[in-house]
């Protein structure tokens, strides 16, 4: 009978050290999903109801771009970037920005279920003339957006808490009314929201 016959085994060691292996493995191989996670995975966010389009998305779900369309219509190249550290607070944050020539708007989000958002931004009333050109209307200047901030319910599909400013810059108007051309000058206008929702001038 050999010496060490009594000895007890230890093979208990050996499995919980391949569980730590396989656990850690597992770990890494999510972990690399998500991290190279491609854009494209953000065009999934978007409900396909509405008529908003991300093509060519590009770079990943936490740093990319892509080009918007909305209703057939170019928008312009988004850009985002998520705040890595905020998914552990459960409420990511997420910076947007929405630029072209006569577009620029910067969106600040925070949340899922209650998103809060700040919006800042400017945009040339050149890109609303195909569309006022239907009704024989011409306006002028730019419209900017001034700490706009509020809270989206995403649930409800309701604003809340609105609140800040938009400008406009004036200029001149041209109208058609009763089958005559009309001109009409006015000052620079302010805004100022708030909620419920309303605009005093």
């Amino acid at each position: 009978q050999p010496a060490d016959s009594n000895l007890p085994t230890n093979r208990t060691a050996p499995t919980q050290s391949v569980k730590r292996y396989i656990t850690a493995g597992m770990a890494v191989f999510f972990a690399s999903i998500l991290i190279f996670a491609p854009a494209s995975l953000v065009t999934r966010l978007v409900p396909p109801t509405t008529q908003l389009a991300l093509l060519e998305p590009r770079g990943s779900i936490w740093n990319g771009t892509g080009s918007v369309v909305a209703s057939g219509q170019q928008l312009g190249q988004l850009i985002w970037q998520v705040d890595v550290l905020s998914l552990f607070t459960l409420a990511p944050r997420v910076q947007w920005k929405l630029a072209q020539p006569l577009l620029e708007i910067q969106v600040t989000t925070i949340g899922i279920n209650e998103v809060t958002f700040a919006v800042n931004g400017n945009a040339d009333l050149a890109l609303l003339a195909p569309l006022l050109h239907q009704y024989d209307l011409f306006i002028p200047g730019s419209v900017t957006l001034i700490d706009i901030t509020g809270v989206f319910d995403v649930p409800e599909e309701t604003v809340n808490e609105l609140a800040g400013t938009v400008n406009w810059s004036g200029g001149q108007v041209r109208y058609v009314l009763s089958g005559q051309l009309s001109e009409s000058t006015l000052p620079e206008m302010n805004a100022d929201l708030s909620d419920p929702l309303q605009a005093t001038v």
